[in-house]
């Protein structure tokens, strides 16, 4: 995953989505680390298979309501990041106790997924993610058709994984700004 995170960071933003311009840089490397990085590559990014992970995000969250002594009766809210972030809106989709969904640039949920959302939803994305954020204005209207509360920020001059600060793509300004307007929507949400 190092390798993988590594060969991103050396490539111009515009390659991470485009197959034809990533795999020119990879031709560059070594045959080995060239087979390495495309298998974890294709293993990481690959998509993501739902099914997989929302009956544990469900038990999860049933257990932080329920169970953990600490946290029972409380609200429960949630928070992703690219496959997190697609994660969270899904289990927005199907816990119907959630109180609030945050994505930081995952992507959308179908549009028959999305009928089933009963909390307010929050998006923050870059507009250099073409492949995610240019369909976020068609997400935000069929929230609207469908009686959803669904809010979002784009930030300009900014890439994929602009909060995570390890990342080449960090954007300090961006994530300052994402991460207070996180706070004020979960205070907002847990707290009235």
């Amino acid at each position: 995953m190092e390798e993988v995170k590594a060969f991103l960071d050396s490539l111009p933003h515009s390659a991470w989505n485009n197959p034809g311009e990533r795999d020119k840089a990879l031709a560059e490397l070594d045959a080995e680390k060239q087979d390495r990085v495309t298998k974890t590559f294709e293993r990481m990014f690959g998509g993501i298979n739902s099914s997989a992970y929302i009956e544990k995000l469900l038990a999860a969250t049933k257990y932080i309501r329920e169970e953990n002594t600490s946290t029972k009766g409380q609200g429960v809210v949630s928070i992703g990041f690219c496959m997190g972030g697609a994660l969270s809106e899904l289990l927005a989709c199907r816990d119907e106790q959630l109180n609030g969904a945050v994505i930081f640039y995952g992507n959308a949920p179908t549009d028959e997924e999305l009928q089933n959302i009963h909390c307010p939803v929050y998006g923050f994305y870059g507009d250099q993610d073409k492949r995610i954020t240019d369909n976020v204005p068609a997400f935000a209207e069929q929230m609207k058709q469908n009686g959803k509360n669904f809010d979002y920020q784009i930030y300009p001059q900014t890439g994929h994984a602009f909060f995570n600060d390890t990342r080449a793509s960090y954007n300090v300004v961006a994530a300052r700004d994402a991460f207070q307007r996180v706070l004020r929507f979960f205070y907002d949400i847990l707290n009235h």
